[in-house]
């Protein structure tokens, strides 16, 4: 069975690299971070049509600080850089990034306006810890509620 490739928007911040996976009706993704900055996200559609994508990220990673929110629409992951900077790009490869990926443009920051407490605002929200669920279920309603609150993580009008 051929794996397709759900669209994958990125952001950054300092601490984190924001990415928001457009897949719905996912109900059991499985998603592997490696410290050396390997993403592996697997899923299977309703329809059994299974969606998938290997990433190799600019730069190093700290997994057990990353964390993911699902919602109906959207897989939405904050990946804990290893080292405090922007990275020049998404992934670790030169050269134009697959089809499938592209900016995040409603949550880019440029570097030079971001601002500390930003940063913390993302790392502290109350999201899941992928190393706590490997297997996501839907999140509950208080913290549905809580990202609804934030303005930086409403979905945006492609989700």
């Amino acid at each position: 069975m051929q794996r397709l490739q759900p669209t994958v928007l990125w952001a950054q911040r300092q601490h984190a690299v924001l990415l928001t996976v457009q897949l719905v009706d996912c109900p059991d993704p499985v998603i592997q971070l490696l410290p050396e900055g390997r993403l592996d996200f697997q899923g299977v559609k309703q329809e059994n049509n299974t969606y998938g994508f290997d990433m190799d990220l600019f730069g190093q990673i700290v997994p057990e600080e990353s964390k993911i929110a699902k919602t109906l629409r959207s897989i939405f992951l904050v990946i804990k850089k290893s080292e405090e900077g922007h990275w020049p790009r998404l992934l670790k490869g030169k050269g134009k990034p697959p089809k499938y990926v592209s900016v995040d443009w409603d949550k880019w920051v440029d570097e030079d306006e971001e601002q500390d407490e930003v940063n913390d605002t993302i790392m502290n929200l109350p999201l899941e810890s992928l190393q706590q669920h490997p297997r996501q279920t839907d999140i509950s309603n208080e913290e549905d509620d809580a990202l609804s609150d934030l303005a930086d993580l409403e979905p945006g009008p492609y989700d």
